[in-house]
């Protein structure tokens, strides 16, 4: 990390100064959670967009079933609609698994190239930022 200009090298200090203890506490009190045991970017993906207004112990059979029937974005993209939405009911917001499946749908055909611009055109990007817009980046490179 690099911070130009005066004051860089203190607010550094800062920043690490503030992180050690959040770190620690972390690795102390952190929950097993299955995409975190298997950080593949689709895992995450899929994790991030189940999470949203979710519990998670409500997701985590949700996640472990979706994984297991699709797990990748070839296997999301080429999903018939109706096993989909059964897949994931029980979790409500049937607009965001219909909006995972046509960016899974973009990917595989290889036509989203990631640009500020076209990226916030994606089926995902109506509603979410943030980490599910990172992982997407992700995703893109690797498609895993």
């Amino acid at each position: 990390m690099h911070f130009p200009g005066a004051g860089g090298r203190e607010m550094l200090d800062k920043i690490r100064e503030c992180a050690a203890p959040l770190t620690a506490w972390y690795q102390h009190a952190k929950r097993e959670m299955p995409w975190r045991s298997d950080p593949a970017p689709y895992h995450v993906y899929v994790s991030e967009i189940m999470l949203q207004q979710t519990r998670v112990e409500t997701v985590r059979p949700y996640y472990l079933r979706f994984i297991t029937e699709l797990p990748d974005f070839d296997a999301l993209a080429a999903c018939p609609e109706e096993r989909l939405l059964k897949l994931w009911e029980g979790l409500g917001y049937y607009s965001r698994v219909r909006n995972m499946k046509k960016t899974a749908e973009i990917l595989v055909r290889g036509s989203a190239i990631i640009r500020p611009e076209p990226f916030f055109r994606l089926p995902f990007m109506k509603r979410s930022r943030s980490s599910t817009e990172t992982c997407c980046v992700s995703c893109q490179g690797s498609r895993a």
